[in-house]
């Protein structure tokens, strides 16, 4: 019998993570286990005042800081049998997502990796609260559409993988990706695509709040933009021009937009980094840890 274990990696956001954790409680497809890896528990969480069937499934696993290496520490505390859910803490579920992800898994055993369908995602714009995510996933009208398509890769706010295939194949998220990681979801499917089926459907539904707090500065953010694509590409995960095309999408944007910048994007940092990223990448030099060396 497969378990179902959801994940959250977690920093700076203990108000949102507790919504969110509450929120799980509408499940009609409760999870066996809920796996949180905070950077610093004592400011990351608060677990007071959570739903009862929920707290007792907590589980608080500690290791190194980083989206890849807090995410690498959930997979260390995985049994083979377990389906893993990995869910950005700002990540509103439709009430049968887990009852629809378990049949999926179920059903399909070729099956080793998943995402499911944004209804909407706070990422593209200012950002949605709470109640509006709730209200949307609650009025949410169209009939569940039981489709799913071969797609390679996962968006990294809810993306779920068969432990056994990431035991069997030994894939890890790449820490050489730091802080908030950049594509390093793409990177984690893409190796398991290589080995097993990595598909997205359209039954499992959600929304992305995209909450500001706890996101990488504009400038780290901006090198990493240009970097971690290229560097992916090198490791045989996306297509060179694949990544070329993302480069030019973000580094467009980003210029055109900072001389207007939206109030909740630091554009004209992100340009900066864009352009610190190129020149790295011109002269040979660009190494996505490098974002570590820029001051906050």
């Amino acid at each position: 019998m497969l378990n179902l274990v959801i994940g959250i990696a977690t920093c700076g956001r203990a108000d949102v993570l507790k919504e969110t954790l509450n929120d799980i409680a509408r499940q009609t497809r409760l999870p066996e286990k809920i796996l949180l890896s905070p950077i610093d528990a004592s400011k990351d969480l608060d677990l007071s005042d959570l739903n009862e069937l929920l707290a007792e499934r907590v589980q608080v696993v500690t290791g190194s800081p980083g989206l890849t290496s807090q995410r690498n520490t959930i997979l260390k505390h995985l049994e083979t049998n377990d389906i893993v859910l990995f869910l950005d803490d700002d990540f509103v579920m439709h009430e049968l997502y887990c009852e629809e992800l378990m049949k999926l898994f179920e059903l399909k055993q070729e099956v080793a990796g998943h995402s499911g369908r944004i209804l909407v995602d706070g990422v593209n714009t200012g950002g949605l609260n709470f109640e509006e995510a709730v209200s949307i996933v609650c009025n949410f009208s169209d009939p569940v559409v039981y489709k799913t398509h071969d797609h390679g890769t996962t968006y990294g706010c809810n993306m779920a993988f068969r432990a056994s295939a990431i035991k069997e194949h030994c894939i890890r998220f790449d820490e050489n990706l730091p802080l908030y990681g950049w594509f390093e979801d793409l990177d984690f499917s893409a190796s398991l695509a290589k080995k097993a089926l990595v598909i997205n459907s359209k039954q499992c539904m959600g929304v992305h709040m995209g909450v500001k707090s706890g996101r990488s500065p504009g400038l780290r953010l901006g090198y990493s933009q240009v970097v971690n694509p290229f560097y992916i590409a090198a490791k045989g995960n996306m297509t060179h021009s694949d990544a070329v095309r993302n480069v030019t999408k973000r580094v467009v944007a980003n210029f055109v937009r900072s001389f207007n910048p939206e109030s909740w994007v630091d554009r004209r940092g992100r340009l900066l980094g864009n352009l610190k990223g190129l020149y790295d990448l011109l002269l040979g030099r660009s190494d996505p840890k490098k974002i570590l060396e820029f001051k906050k």
